[in-house]
């Protein structure tokens, strides 16, 4: 593995590039983008390497660049997003919320780092990625603690507010090691529904919804066509034919796809005729849920332990 470094104004700068053509429904070929920005391929691809990985732009066939439809999206409402949207990406490496996490709990920059280079099996110096956490750290604004965290369940979840870093904290105390198990987006999806509570409790439990509906997707059931399935509701069912994924387990992702559905994936009660409100407590109870769905699963799979 190797801790990508990107060009963030490049970066910025292709994702604006390639916005112009999406908005006018243009394919854009890469050689009309080098021959825009008139760059080596070296620095070019460091950037694009970058985009592709996080997801932001995507190669629909072989020579031709576009920008995914949720990344089109943010940027129709305001091109200040592309930055907003590779910081956000940053915060979300796997190896970087490890190491903030480590500090967090009293380690010093150089111990969490070399501990980094270990469990991800990083190639690169420990002088390299050092610098280039610090890099972000600063690119972020955050400030991380030395002290040791306390980060438990609710008071955990309520720290998490204060800013992403807490939230990504709070995912990693949550699920610990099996934190790799887990893809980037599902944690940016985790990490989004943390951060709407008290502001918008519907949107969390929407957010929270989204994680684990490709939780299922992208890293639970990877053996198993489920590109008929839509929503968690049938991604449970269709799970049921399958010994590996308790029973319990799915019956709990139905439950929870039920309160997706009174959050802002659905409008009024189909029964009662009336929107459901979300509290805050409901919201946070609904993130703790998800968590621990994901968890019992991940042991369920790796260890063939019943943990819950």
């Amino acid at each position: 593995m190797k801790i990508l470094n990107p060009p963030l104004n490049l970066c910025v700068s292709i994702l604006e590039f390639l916005y112009e053509f999406s908005s006018r429904k243009k394919e854009c070929r890469r050689d009309v983008l080098e021959k825009h920005f008139q760059l080596s391929q070296r620095y070019l691809n460091s950037a694009l390497s970058f985009l592709e990985i996080h997801n932001l732009i995507i190669y629909p066939e072989p020579g031709v660049i576009t920008l995914s439809d949720e990344v089109c999206d943010k940027l129709s409402v305001s091109l200040i997003n592309s930055r907003k949207m590779l910081l956000d990406s940053l915060m979300q490496s796997q190896a970087f919320i490890e190491f903030t996490y480590f500090i967090g709990k009293g380690k010093n920059e150089k111990e969490s780092v070399r501990l980094i280079l270990s469990l991800y099996d990083i190639k690169q110096s420990e002088a390299v990625v050092l610098k280039i956490f610090q890099e972000w750290i600063k690119l972020l604004g955050i400030k991380i603690s030395e002290k040791p965290l306390k980060n438990q369940t609710l008071d955990g979840i309520k720290n998490s507010l204060q800013n992403k870093l807490y939230a990504n904290n709070f995912i990693k105390e949550f699920l610990d090691d099996d934190l790799r198990n887990v893809s980037e987006q599902v944690i940016t999806e985790l990490s989004n529904a943390i951060k709407e509570i008290p502001e918008d409790n519907e949107a969390s439990i929407n957010e929270g919804g989204r994680a684990l509906e490709d939780f299922l997707r992208l890293d639970l059931a990877k053996d198993i066509d489920l590109s008929r399935c839509s929503g968690i509701g049938e991604i449970a069912n269709e799970l049921n034919k399958y010994p590996q994924y308790p029973k319990k387990l799915n019956s709990l992702c139905l439950g929870l796809s039920s309160v997706r559905s009174i959050g802002k994936a659905h409008g009024a009660d189909k029964i009662l005729k009336v929107k459901w409100s979300i509290t805050e407590h409901g919201a946070t109870g609904y993130i703790i849920m998800v968590l621990s769905v994901i968890k019992s699963y991940l042991v369920f799979k790796q260890e063939s332990k019943t943990v819950f």
